[in-house]
C-alpha cells in the first residue's frame, strides 16, 4: 500500500497510510525493515494558476535510504533499507522561489512489537 499526502489551501492536508504529529510537524510512517514504500506528496491544490513545483530534493536522510522524483507537481518519495528508525527531510521549491520543508519519520514495525512485548512482560 502506498501512502499519500495531498496538501490543501490554508495549511491543511489529507493523509492516507501515514499519520501526522502536529507537535513536531512531522509525518509518521510504519514499515517493515526489508520493505520498500512510496509516499506521494501532491501540491497541486496549493499552487496559484501557472505556478509549479520546480524541485523536490532529499536534504537529509538518516537510518533509511530515500530518493524522490517529481512529476506534475507531485513528489514521490521512495523509501527502503530502514534500520529500526529513519528520518527524512525533503526540500520543496516552488516556481515563485518559495522553499518549504517536509519532515517524515519511519519506524520499523518490529520495534513497536518488541517494545509492546517488553512492557507487557514487565507491567
Amino acid at each position: 500500500m502506498n501512502a499519500s499526502v495531498r496538501y490543501r489551501e490554508n495549511q491543511r492536508y489529507i493523509v492516507r497510510g501515514l499519520s501526522f504529529d502536529t507537535e513536531q510537524r512531522t509525518f509518521k510512517l510504519d514499515m517493515e525493515e526489508d520493505e520498500t514504500r512510496k509516499v506521494t506528496f501532491n501540491f497541486n491544490d496549493t499552487l496559484d494558476t501557472g505556478q509549479t513545483i520546480d524541485s523536490a530534493t532529499i536534504s537529509e536522510a538518516s537510518g533509511i535510504t530515500a530518493s524522490v522524483s517529481l512529476n506534475s507537481n507531485i513528489a514521490t518519495l521512495t523509501l527502503s533499507a530502514l534500520s529500526c528508525f529513519g528520518r527524512i527531510e525533503m526540500t520543496v521549491t516552488r516556481s515563485d522561489g518559495q522553499i518549504f520543508k517536509v519532515y517524515l519519520e519511519a519506524e520499523a514495525v518490529i520495534t513497536k512489537r518488541r517494545d509492546r512485548h517488553y512492557y507487557w512482560r514487565h507491567a
